[in-house]
């Protein structure tokens, strides 16, 4: 009786061996039965992570601008996009010291699975948090491009 081998898209593969015509390892036929690795290039990584911290962030800016004015607004603003380079080059120097390639891994490592829990818990947090502020706008813009009422959709502007 052979033993059967399973390769990652868990189909069953004999041993290799001259008889049955199947490669052994180091042939490249036998890489085609694995799924590719996925790889993102530098310009959609860089789009993607504006996107993720633009698009729901720009909701909150001209709002924060009213209550501070327009000079401490740009202080903070710059004070804050240095803190935010800082911070993500930290996690990515820390990323590569301990061999993680995703932020979850990266707090599991670090802080155990409380850390990777409170990482999950923020992450749906703050995806949760953007969709709020999307369907905020969407109620506030929709109704103004429809001609509808003020507060159609029983929300009350003031």
């Amino acid at each position: 009786m052979t033993s059967i081998e399973l390769d990652s898209g868990n189909n069953a593969l004999p041993p290799p061996s001259p008889q049955n015509g199947v490669k052994p390892l180091s042939s490249p036929l036998r890489n085609q039965h694995q799924a590719p690795k996925k790889t993102s290039s530098l310009l959609l990584t860089v789009s993607n992570f504006l996107n993720s911290i633009v698009g729901a962030g720009i909701i909150g800016i001209p709002f924060a601008f009213r209550h501070t004015g327009l000079l401490a607004g740009i202080a903070l603003l710059i004070i804050v996009g240095y803190l935010t380079n800082v911070s993500v080059k930290m996690i990515i120097q820390m990323g590569n010291d301990m061999n993680c390639n995703d932020y979850e891994a990266l707090a599991l490592k670090i802080f155990g699975s409380k850390g990777y829990k409170s990482v999950c818990i923020f992450m749906f947090l703050l995806g949760y948090g953007a969709m709020i502020a999307y369907m905020v706008v969407i109620g506030d813009v929709i109704p103004a491009i429809l001609d509808l009422e003020e507060g159609g959709w029983g929300r009350v502007l003031r």
